[in-house]
């Protein structure tokens, strides 16, 4: 995205307590003077089973001073025999990505709602519809 780049993390948290989380991350880092530098962030960590099930999706329009704005939607989407997912977004475009690790990223140029996600299968089938996006 202009001069940088849209980074989707995660990692395991254990917090004061003693309780396991997950944690999930989206930041926005370009390279400045001295190296790459986060220009912004959002996420958070929750206690492992916390969750309202096992597909996530989260959606955020970013502007960004300098950048070009944008929109992405990550999330998690574990379902057995999911390969891919399937975004429909506000203005009629439609963004198909993979999964990795149970994990994804959408991001795309301009200001939209993501309306819909699809899990699809290694044959492009559906698995399961998802019509609730939230956004922080």
């Amino acid at each position: 995205m202009d001069q940088g780049m849209i980074v989707y993390y995660t990692f395991d948290h254990t917090d004061i307590q003693g309780t396991p989380g997950k944690c999930r991350f989206v930041s926005y880092v370009r390279r400045e003077a001295i190296g790459w530098q986060t220009v912004e962030s959002y996420g958070g960590c929750q206690p492992v089973g916390a969750s309202s099930g096992p597909f996530t999706a989260v959606s955020r329009g970013w502007d960004i001073p300098g950048a070009t704005p944008w929109s992405e939607v990550h999330g998690v989407a574990p379902g057995t025999g999911v390969d891919s997912l399937r975004v429909a977004w506000s203005d009629g475009m439609i963004h198909t990505a993979a999964v990795i690790d149970g994990h994804y990223l959408v991001t795309r140029s301009g200001r939209a709602d993501v309306m819909q996600v699809e899990t699809l299968d290694r044959a492009g089938m559906i698995v399961d519809t998802y019509n609730q996006v939230t956004s922080p």
